[in-house]
């Protein structure tokens, strides 16, 4: 079973918890809209940047630690706080 993020799973489930539909065009305006955010790519690629890290260093495999570091920095910095209310 596969535990793949998906945007439009995320969509549909939150229309799920609060009882309403959507049309599938209107969940591609969503997901399209979401997709828009700076914000929400930079807290996906810190999220992404934070596991490998996690699981090379549970691995004991050797990578650049400052260039990770570096990437972790950039996506964080990419995160605006208004976008999260």
């Amino acid at each position: 079973m596969s535990n793949d993020f998906s945007i439009r799973e995320e969509v549909r489930a939150a229309l799920q918890n609060l009882e309403m539909k959507m049309t599938e065009e209107q969940i591609d305006e969503v997901v399209d809209e979401i997709q828009q955010y700076d914000t929400f790519l930079s807290v996906v690629s810190l999220f992404v940047l934070k596991g490998t890290k996690d699981v090379l260093d549970s691995n004991k495999v050797k990578y650049d630690q400052e260039k990770i570091e570096q990437q972790i920095i950039m996506a964080v910095r990419g995160i605006n706080p208004d976008d999260l209310a």
